[in-house]
């Protein structure tokens, strides 16, 4: 997959989770921003504003892992960083438990070097 913004329609929708108003202020918020939506517990307080997401992302990487496919995810961000937020907490487990890639690439542009290296793969 390559994506430049979290996915934000359909069952996989995820939620922006990232507020400025309590980061460095608020650990148990923090905490859950970095968590994996697939792996905040019922105990977690937050868990109900994402409990269709997590479902979505847990049978995602138990039918991966059955059938033996590695999620490989791209993450590229505009000349300026990250436009917006990307949840990489939640991509990345899906990588990590299927055997795959997590990779970020700041500063992307499509016409640099491995833009037209990436372009030429893609077409």
């Amino acid at each position: 997959m390559i994506t430049s913004t979290r996915p934000s329609l359909g069952v996989g929708a995820i939620a922006n989770r990232e507020k400025l108003s309590f980061l460095y202020t608020r650990p148990l918020e923090e905490h859950n921003v970095c968590t994996p939506i697939q792996n905040l517990t019922e105990k977690n307080e937050n868990f109900g504003k994402h409990d269709k997401g997590a479902t979505f992302y847990r049978k995602l990487e138990e039918e991966c892992q059955k059938t033996k496919v590695s999620l490989d995810i791209f993450v590229l961000s505009g000349e300026k960083g990250l436009e917006s937020y990307v949840d990489a907490a939640t991509l990345s487990e899906l990588c990590r438990s299927t055997c795959g890639k997590y990779l970020m690439i700041p500063h992307f542009k499509m016409t640099s070097p491995i833009g037209e290296i990436l372009r030429e793969e893609l077409v």
